[in-house]
C-alpha cells in the first residue's frame, strides 16, 4: 500500500509539471496574441488613413497630407513597438522548459514578429517622405520602393508564421 502512495505522488508531480508547462505556453501565446492583435489593429488604421490621401494633390492638400502622415508615423511607431514586444515575449517563451516543437514555434514567431516590425518601420519611412519638401516625383518613386520592401518583409513573416503553425498542429 505504501508503494502505491509513492507512485501516486510521483504521478501527481509529473502531471503538475506537465500542466505548468502547458499553462506557460498558453500564457505566453495569449500575451503574444494580444500584442499581435494590437499591431494588426494599428496597421489596419494605417491602411484606412492611406485611403484618406489616395488621389490627393500633395501640394494643394498639403495640410491634410501632413496631418495624415503624422498620424501614420505615430500609428506605425506603436505597431512596430507592439511587434517588437511580441518578438521579445516569443523569444522568452522559446526559453521555457517546453517541448522542442514549441521552442522552435516561439523562436520562429519571434523572427516573424521582427520582420513585421521592420515592415512597419519601412512604412513609417514611407510616410515620413510625405513630410519631405523633395521633388514630388522623387517622393513617389521612393514611396513605391519602400512599399515593395515592406511587402517582401511581410511576405517573409507570413512564410515563417506558416512554418511555425505546422510545428504545433
Amino acid at each position: 500500500s505504501s508503494d502505491l502512495n509513492v507512485l501516486t505522488a510521483e504521478r501527481r508531480h509529473v502531471k503538475r509539471v506537465f500542466y505548468s508547462a502547458a499553462k506557460n505556453v498558453n500564457e505566453a501565446t495569449n500575451r503574444i496574441n494580444v500584442l499581435r492583435m494590437r499591431a494588426r489593429e494599428l496597421i489596419e488604421r494605417y491602411y484606412v488613413s492611406e485611403d484618406e490621401i489616395a488621389g490627393k494633390d500633395y501640394v494643394k492638400d498639403r495640410a491634410l497630407v501632413t496631418g495624415v502622415a503624422q498620424r501614420q508615423i505615430q500609428t506605425l511607431t506603436e505597431a512596430s513597438k507592439a511587434l517588437r514586444d511580441a518578438a521579445a515575449e516569443a523569444e522568452r517563451a522559446s526559453q521555457l522548459k517546453i517541448t522542442d516543437n514549441y521552442e522552435q514555434y516561439f523562436s520562429i514567431l519571434a523572427k516573424a514578429a521582427i520582420l513585421r516590425a521592420e515592415a512597419c518601420e519601412v512604412m513609417r519611412s514611407r510616410s515620413e517622405l510625405l513630410l519631405s519638401t523633395e521633388d514630388f516625383n522623387a517622393i513617389v518613386v521612393k514611396r513605391g520602393d519602400l512599399s515593395k520592401k515592406a511587402t517582401s518583409l511581410t511576405e517573409a513573416a507570413e512564410e515563417l508564421e506558416k512554418r511555425a503553425e505546422l510545428l504545433v498542429q
